[in-house]
């Protein structure tokens, strides 16, 4: 069960520190860059 959660929270880390990268990229006008590296 705590596997199951430990992964769920990586995935929501993952996704918000692309959501802040994706908000400094708009406020300073630059383009949005994210590749996922598998």
């Amino acid at each position: 069960k705590g596997d199951r959660r430990a992964d769920a929270l990586d995935i929501q880390t993952s996704d918000l520190w692309r959501d802040v990268s994706w908000a400094i990229s708009d406020i300073l006008c630059r383009p949005r860059i994210f590749a996922e590296l598998c």
